[in-house]
């Protein structure tokens, strides 16, 4: 019963040999390439051009220089390195930030202020289903509504001098450590809103005297932070108080905050050129009168040199208007 079936298939394959070859047809003149979509941080033009588009602010070498609201000359410099522990599809994801030598200073002709940090750390949890594990045996696995992280900072150093003399106290952050949320539960490396608090060691010496602060979980930080636009413009602000018992004036408080932006306007052999705006407020009541409030604003030019980033897609061969490569020919058959 089976016979109608397996002839028509017979037919079938006897055609299929019988038929003649077919000849294809001659290629057609190739148009000139269009622009590719973005690769990365990269993209190759109608011309074959290989252009950087895509730049991380927050994994770079970067140097400034600009003008304070004071109209004193301002320069930066810095360096931070960021590094993302998860591939795209990993269900937790660490992201953190290194900045190292972070430094801005202000300078006129007598004298000048300098503020600088060694080293600074960021680690940031971020899980798609939204929970902490618990340590024990098994460990346990809660639901829990924000992602989790810590920071970590020393060898900050405040100081202002004037005729080659210190015109102020030198204030050492020696270490800092917090505890932090992320409110906004985003896996963008560059982008958070966190809430922390922790211990803090400072120093303050001015002549032989040396004044200790130190702070029982008593300092409480907010910070926001955002990039897009492939990283071209960022934006950054960050408050902090804290609550201090000082060995020679007892328990007192203190606050500052920072704003900064930052948008790219041009890059000159693939490093970014940026119009950055930084201001800072800081209020210690230790200091006499109006010098309690701190206040300072600088705008300027950042130049970015950029540590690493996503592949660049290789240089294409072909220029707009010449012809295809020829077609390379195919294995023969096995047995030929």
């Amino acid at each position: 019963m089976t016979r109608a079936p397996l002839r028509a298939v017979a037919l079938s394959a006897l055609a299929l040999v019988a038929a003649p070859p077919a000849v294809a047809a001659p290629p057609a003149a190739a148009a000139p390439p269009a622009a590719a979509e973005p690769a990365g941080d990269w993209l190759i033009d109608a011309s074959g051009r290989r252009v950087r588009v895509g730049f991380d602010p927050a994994h770079r070498v970067y140097a400034g220089l600009g003008l304070a609201a004071d109209a004193r000359p301002a320069v930066e410099l810095g360096l931070i390195i960021r590094d993302v522990d998860g591939d795209g599809g990993a269900q937790r994801v660490w992201k953190m930030t290194h900045e190292v030598l972070r430094t801005a200073a202000r300078l006129d002709g007598d004298g000048g202020e300098v503020t600088t940090r060694a080293w600074a750390w960021r680690a940031l949890r971020w899980s798609r289903d939204g929970t902490v594990t618990l340590p024990g045996s098994p460990p346990t696995t809660v639901p829990f509504p924000f992602d989790v992280g810590a920071e970590l900072s020393a060898g900050g150093l405040s100081l202002a001098w004037r005729g080659g003399e210190l015109s102020g106290p030198l204030e050492i952050e020696v270490v800092r450590a917090a505890i932090v949320l992320d409110l906004w539960r985003t896996r963008a490396p560059g982008s958070w809103l966190i809430l922390g608090f922790g211990p803090g060691y400072d120093l303050s010496v001015e002549g032989d005297r040396a004044d200790h602060g130190v702070a029982p979980m008593s300092c409480a930080l907010l910070g926001l932070r955002h990039q897009w636009e492939r990283g071209r413009q960022h934006l950054e602000l960050r408050a902090e108080v804290d609550h201090s018992w000082w060995s020679r004036g007892g328990w007192r408080s203190r606050a500052r905050a920072r704003l900064g932006w930052e948008v790219a306007l041009l890059a000159v052999n693939d490093l970014p050129v940026a119009l950055a705006l930084d201001g800072a407020w800081g209020w210690d009541p230790a200091r006499p009168g109006a010098a309690a409030h701190r206040l300072s604003l600088t705008v300027g030019l950042r130049l970015g040199v950029p540590l690493s980033s996503a592949p660049a897609p290789p240089r294409a061969a072909a220029r707009a208007g010449s012809p295809p490569p020829a077609p390379t020919a195919a294995p023969p058959a096995p047995g030929a």
